[in-house]
């Protein structure tokens, strides 16, 4: 063991099957590990296996994949991890994430998680807890990059992006400030979610569904598409010259509204 650059916490007893490797630390399957005021360096989790991450523990580059799953309770900490297909993660109350990157896995943020960087290639991560009164926002920096982000029940993000097929949904109670949509990607702001500051660059589509809300501004830059569907409530914005606005008949603007020419389409 003289090769694995950390320590394990004594209370585990027996120590699960371990093997030295260039990364950490290597689990295969059916073992816990507790991290509780240690950090634990370079982790690879697989097969049934569980890291369990208390208050002033530290997982860094962890590896979690299928059938492993890593939960962070609060006080502790998971930097720059990867959640494979199969994997999961878990955030509990007063736990912080920071660098992830998600494909193909269901990964929840619940009650009062810090989220500060995370990148979602092909999976879905999901965002349903209050903290819409939160002096700062606890999620920040969240990139669908190919995946699919969930944000409802009251939660509020603070610098959402979608590109390359990725998908940012805004649902029931969710809030996205300072949103960008661009190549390929989409965002959707369904009944009673609501954005604050869009940006819909190139090859980006912003959909504001029947019930939704997009106040501030909302920028359009050419090569963008946005969508204010019947029911839908967008405060105003700025649409560049090719730039497109379809405004379905029933929709309903609420602030000024500046547009290139051509660049506002409305449709019945």
């Amino acid at each position: 063991m003289s090769n694995i650059p950390y320590r394990f916490n004594p209370v585990i007893t027996p120590l699960p099957p371990i093997t030295a490797g260039t990364n950490g630390i290597f689990v295969s399957s059916g073992a816990s590990v507790i991290s509780s005021g240690i950090i634990m360096s370079g982790a690879y989790l697989k097969n049934a296996y569980t890291m369990r991450v208390y208050s002033g523990g530290t997982a860094k580059g962890t590896d979690v994949q299928s059938g492993a799953a890593c939960i962070v309770s609060s006080g502790g900490t998971a930097r720059n991890i990867n959640v494979s297909s199969g994997g999961q993660l878990y955030l509990s109350s007063g736990a912080s994430c920071s660098g992830a990157i998600i494909e193909s896995a269901p990964c929840f943020g619940f009650s009062s998680a810090f989220i500060n960087g995370a990148t979602v290639k092909s999976g879905t991560l999901t965002l349903d807890e209050n903290n819409s009164f939160d002096t700062g926002s606890r999620f920040v920096n969240l990139i669908a990059n190919g995946g699919t982000i969930i944000i409802s029940g009251n939660c509020k993000v603070h610098s959402a992006c979608a590109d390359m097929g990725g998908e940012v949904l805004i649902g029931s109670g969710g809030s996205a400030e300072n949103t960008v949509v661009r190549s390929g990607g989409s965002v959707i702001v369904g009944s009673s979610g609501s954005g604050m500051g869009m940006t819909v660059a190139s090859g980006g589509t912003a959909t504001i569904a029947s019930g939704g809300l997009v106040s501030g501004a909302l920028f359009v830059s050419s090569g963008g598409t946005s969508i204010v569907q019947s029911g839908g409530t967008l405060g105003g914005g700025i649409i560049s010259s090719g730039g497109t606005l379809f405004i379905k008949n029933g929709a309903t603007i609420g602030g000024n509204l500046m547009s290139g020419t051509g660049a506002v389409i409305i449709t019945e």
